[in-house]
């Protein structure tokens, strides 16, 4: 495996790609009766691991590229002079990069510690035993992993927080009794399974480091989405008929009476069941009513995922120059044999390499696979 400029570029232009690819899904109406969440999220996690690792494999392929690569490559190694020291455009460009990522990293964590104040004067902790409709699973689960129940009047409905000390907050306008609660709870439970905020965590660092590159906001937004159709699609599968779709109507009744911004201020570093705008929870409850026959995406659809991994890694664009009037006149090593070239031991222990009868210069390693067949002359 290498990383390298071309390997980092190319790797952009599929990211490009698949972002587009994955909006399209996502938005098109008629997409989400075929394609399903486990798709989609399969498609992120390769567009997430190729911005990761924006590397070639030894199985790469090489193509060359006559113009644009070229043209790329000339343009960062141009160098020009401030105060008298002499910089390129690509030193500039990673300066610049630095200072960006790290401007967003300390964003990231103040931002994090804020969210970390504000949970932390929650204090109203909910015994699990006044919450009878929970599943002996669900119930399991938070008693093993130690997650506290905290409500609040400042959320909505409810919300997962932490990483290393989750915590489940529950808004104190939601009645314990209400029937809508067994299934805000279900959700955020599902959250915490599948470590979703540990995603939002990553995706945030990625973001403060390709500061500069427009497409990770969108994939950014993205993941809302994604994650909130999974868990959805995870918590659904299993109910009959008419719990399916009590979980839908409770959705429903949250676009009816949307989170107010107060929630909002978490999305970035929380997961919560009434997460994201009016069309982001329409959108959640027409995947629910497409997918009630169809819960999985067809397995030949599911083939592609593989494809797009094939094809991500598959080539590679190095630039090319074509010099060959420049090299008119010149010597290829390969044109060495035998016959026309040897090489001279002088008494001072050097190496020099004649062809034609004439010296061509000094050989400071004669180890190397042009030199090793060739003849020694002694020079006496």
């Amino acid at each position: 495996m290498r990383f390298s400029l071309s390997s980092f570029l190319i790797s952009l232009l599929f990211v490009v790609i698949l972002v587009l690819m994955l909006q399209f899904i996502l938005w098109k109406k008629k997409s989400i009766k075929v394609i399903r969440s486990d798709f989609i999220f399969g498609l992120f996690l390769i567009i997430f691991l190729r911005l990761i690792l924006p590397i070639e494999l030894p199985t790469t392929i090489t193509l060359k590229s006559e113009h644009v690569m070229p043209a790329i490559f000339t343009f960062f190694q141009t160098e020009f002079s401030i105060a008298g020291q002499s910089f390129s455009v690509l030193t500039l460009t990673l300066v610049l990069w630095g200072i960006g990522t790290a401007v967003g990293l300390l964003k990231m964590y103040r931002s994090h510690r804020q969210l970390r104040r504000t949970v932390g004067r929650f204090k109203q902790t909910l015994p699990l035993e006044e919450l009878p409709f929970l599943d002996a699973k669900d119930f399991q689960f938070l008693k093993k992993k130690q997650i506290p129940l905290i409500q609040s009047e400042v959320i909505f409905s409810a919300m997962a927080v932490g990483i290393f000390k989750p915590k489940i907050i529950l808004s104190k306008k939601v009645p314990l009794d209400s029937p809508e609660l067994k299934y805000i709870l279900k959700h955020e439970i599902q959250h915490l399974r599948n470590h979703d905020i540990l995603f939002k965590y990553l995706l945030d660092v990625l973001t403060a480091i390709y500061w500069w590159f427009p497409f990770i906001y969108l994939l950014r937004r993205q993941l809302n989405l994604i994650i909130e159709l999974r868990v959805d699609n995870q918590v659904t599968k299993a109910l009959p008929q008419t719990e399916y779709f009590a979980y839908v109507e409770s959705l429903v009744a949250v676009v009816k009476t949307l989170a107010p911004a107060a929630d909002k201020k978490a999305a970035d570093k929380a997961v919560y069941f009434s997460q994201g705008s009016r069309n982001v929870l329409y959108k959640r409850v027409t995947f629910l009513l497409e997918g009630y026959e169809i819960k999985r995406t067809n397995y030949a659809l599911l083939a592609i995922l593989g494809v797009i991994i094939l094809a991500t890694t598959s080539i590679i664009f190095e630039p090319y120059n074509d010099n060959s009037a420049a090299l008119d006149g010149t010597l290829s090593l390969d044109d060495l044999s035998d016959l026309d070239a040897y090489l001279l031991h002088t008494k001072d222990g050097k190496y020099y390499l004649f062809y034609n009868g004439e010296n061509l210069g000094e050989i400071s390693d004669t180890n190397q696979d042009f030199f090793t067949n060739l003849p020694i002359h002694e020079d006496n």
